[in-house]
């Protein structure tokens, strides 16, 4: 435990040596950190050798100071590549100081038979650990060695060796203390080296680990989507099935209503079937949207349309809806709007969802649609809001209230018209396949407010010359919004008929 936690504490020394760029890299790092380990603790080890002569021999002169400057000289190398990188550059120049500091000591103490030759086993083992796996810095290394090794060796042929000037036995005891330092260092060398390895091990034995686990999730995540897109595609094509027994039962409560004779108890009861037929109907057309919305199957088109009249028009068709809940349903429009180009019908039921949303959660209040130009500083959109008076919404609720199926808890209005959390969402998605965008703001006890921006781009306002060329003239507008309105009504008219047809 003691020697890993040196290992730790060195490792966090020597890492703060390391340059960022070399940091990033877990190899680079990996060979920065050997480097730092050998020249932060090898010169405590190789002093030992010209300390020893300095003990032990008579003469101490600037052979022993040069060998002691070259030995502690080591540790400029970490501020070095602390302040200037270069980390190759700076491993041929230390293998360089190695081999002179072996070189040296050899030709002064010995040649051949130095006691100092052991350590020229350690050129190889350092250099092919400063340069890893790189085969070019391998040969320049190699190269190095034997260009030092003939200079050496024509040194010894061109001139006469210096005398020894140390006794047998100084030299035998330095031999010892030689060796002994040499296998310190080589065996500290591989310790270091093989924790390091071992590390590498286990750092990859976890990424394996992880990215065996991310290509786990990877499939589980795309087998979700299928299912979820087989869901979606399975719903949307079951449109038919799933409303054609409700508009039979529309239907015949309806003709079942009209024969009824006045009986209030038989007409109770065929109201409630109607109504929660038509309610049912209601949450099968909002499940069978988000689902088409979902399996990619939701068609859209654009048309010019007079926003204010569609809110008008929504307002008409849910006022009956607010009065048995006592509300109030009030629409203003801003003059001067002018016609937009979106889809209506998406657009007619984002209103119409969020409308819907009010009169579920106000009771005996006043709800206000409003179609305007946007306020300061979104002057490139155009709004549609409404407000109510209900029990507001808290804040950290409003992130949920788009998510589906996410209802009020413990609100009375849920419970009693079944809400079942898909208007918002639906309008948030219908919003987004328009390109329109929806916001709420609410206050606990004051009331919601729900915007919807239709910006400039997907819904321009004629009035002034832009993408769409030159407004035409007013009454061009007005009779188009006319031909609009009838169109709808007899498409209106037509449906009814078919859904007679249909229960007949």
């Amino acid at each position: 435990m003691a020697l890993s936690n040196y290992l730790d504490q060195l490792t966090r020394f020597s890492d703060w040596f390391i340059p960022a760029d070399l940091a990033a890299n877990r190899e680079q790092r990996e060979k920065a950190r050997l480097f730092l380990y050998s020249h932060i603790c090898g010169p405590f080890i190789g002093g030992s050798v010209p300390l020893t002569i300095w003990l032990f021999d008579e003469t101490t002169d600037f052979r022993v100071v040069t060998l002691f400057a070259s030995i502690f000289g080591f540790w400029i190398f970490p501020p070095l590549l602390k302040m200037f990188g270069r980390y190759y550059l700076l491993s041929i120049v230390s293998v360089q100081n190695l081999i002179f500091c072996i070189l040296w000591s050899c030709y002064f103490y010995g040649g051949l038979s130095s006691p100092m030759v052991a350590w020229v086993l350690v050129i190889p083992l350092l250099s092919f650990m400063y340069v890893g796996s790189s085969a070019r810095m391998r040969g320049v290394l190699i190269g190095q060695f034997l260009v030092n090794g003939l200079i050496y060796y024509t040194l010894c042929n061109w001139f006469t060796s210096p005398a020894v000037t140390m006794t047998t036995g100084a030299l035998e005891a330095l031999g010892i203390v030689s060796t002994i330092a040499a296998c310190a260092y080589v065996t500290m060398m591989a310790l270091l080296y093989a924790t390091a390895l071992a590390s590498q091990v286990e750092l990859q034995s976890e990424v394996d680990r992880h990215l065996a686990t991310a290509a786990d999730l990877l499939s589980a995540t795309e087998d979700a989507r299928r299912s979820s897109t087989a869901k979606s595609d399975f719903i949307a094509r079951m449109s038919h099935e799933l409303r054609t027994p409700l508009n039979a039962i529309i239907g015949y409560s309806e003709i079942l209503l009209d024969d009824s004779e006045g009986d209030p108890v038989e007409t109770r009861d065929l109201n409630r079937i109607r109504e929660a037929g038509k309610h049912l109907l209601k949450l099968v057309n909002r499940i069978l949207d988000l689902s088409r919305i979902e399996a990619g199957r939701m068609e859209k088109s654009s048309e010019w349309i007079d926003c204010g009249q569609l809110a008008q028009g929504v307002v008409d068709d849910l006022a009956p809806a607010a009065a048995k809940h006592g509300d109030k349903i009030i629409c203003t429009v801003e003059p001067g709007l002018g016609l937009v180009s979106t889809d209506a019908h998406k657009l007619k039921q984002i209103v119409g969802n969020l409308v819907e949303n009010a009169v579920q959660y106000t009771r005996d209040g006043e709800i206000v649609v409003s179609v305007s130009r946007a306020e300061s500083g979104r002057d490139d959109a155009l709004r549609i809001a409404v407000r109510d008076k209900g029990p507001g919404i808290a804040a950290d609720r409003l992130p949920h209230l788009l998510n589906n199926f996410d209802v009020l808890d413990d609100d009375k209005g849920s419970a009693d018209s079944g809400g079942a959390g898909l208007g918002l969402p639906l309008a948030r998605r219908l919003c987004e396949l328009i390109g329109a965008n929806i916001s709420i703001e609410s206050k606990v006890g004051q009331g919601t407010v729900a915007s919807v921006w239709l910006p400039r781009g997907g819904a321009a306002t004629l009035g002034e010359e832009g993408d769409f060329g030159l407004a035409p003239p007013q009454q061009d507008i007005d009779a188009l919004a006319s031909l609009g309105a009838a169109m709808r009504a007899t498409q209106a008219q037509r449906s009814r008929v078919n859904d007679q047809a249909a229960v007949g």
